[in-house]
């Protein structure tokens, strides 16, 4: 892990791993001298980084919280593809971001990476995607109130036959018998109102669960059964016993 500086940029190369303990505390102490150094422009190469769990991804979010001090503003951020070797199957990736919209790219990233391990085509890695950053969005926006010291809380499941995504917030819920329909002429040209919806047309089932606590928006994207192609034509139906 390494810092150099390149006129008004600075690049922090990292590598091998980054999986909590002294790699994040290292990664975040780097960050913070390059705060305190007034670096205005900042890119990680994350090019040699073999492995990523949650604990490295919610400090590559605190880095960015840093950065994002009054009079800072955050340029475009992306955490590329994650690859097959970043999560092992059949793990719990749990992630916990700040209710800021902004950090919702990071969420939208780790879902199209969690669903590319789970095998899924690009389109139900889409689908993956758009589902679970409009719960991420519902309770940012709904539950937490935009409170950024309030988190939201993701947990991907990946089990054999489906991918469970549980989205937490700390919210009091609310009555989902009075949802409108988004579908009706009346709602048509609403801006808002699609969420729930939306999320039910890209996943296998969507259900909620209100408690003291908060409210959790429960995903499930099941597997496709594997097409079985037939070569050739059928023969003739032999009547014979």
């Amino acid at each position: 892990m390494t810092r150099r500086d390149d006129g008004d940029v600075t690049i922090l190369t990292l590598s091998g791993r980054l999986m909590g303990g002294p790699d994040t505390e290292q990664f975040l102490k780097l960050m913070q001298e390059v705060i305190n150094a007034k670096r205005t422009r900042v890119i990680v190469d994350m090019g040699d980084v073999a492995w990523v769990n949650s604990s490295g991804l919610g400090a590559l979010i605190a880095g960015w919280t840093l950065l994002q001090a009054p009079g800072r503003g955050l340029g475009p951020r992306r955490l590329r593809r994650l690859s097959v070797a970043v999560i092992p199957a059949g793990e719990i990736v749990r992630l916990a971001i700040p209710s800021r919209l902004e950090l919702l790219e990071i969420l939208n990233d780790v879902a199209d990476g969690v669903g590319e391990q789970m095998g899924f085509e690009e389109d139900e890695r889409d689908s993956v995607a758009i589902a679970v950053v409009e719960a991420g969005t519902n309770a940012i926006q709904h539950g937490n109130g935009h409170e950024s010291t309030r988190m939201v809380e993701v947990v991907f499941r990946l089990l054999p036959d489906e991918l469970v995504v549980e989205v937490s917030d700390t919210g009091r819920g609310f009555k989902l018998e009075v949802l409108e329909d988004p579908t009706a002429p009346e709602n048509i040209l609403k801006e808002r109102g699609r969420g729930i919806f939306i999320m039910r047309l890209m996943m296998d089932d969507v259900r909620f669960d209100f408690t003291d606590h908060g409210t959790c928006c429960r995903l499930v994207k099941r597997r496709r059964p594997p097409e079985v192609e037939v070569i050739g034509s059928p023969g003739p139906l032999d009547d014979t016993i």
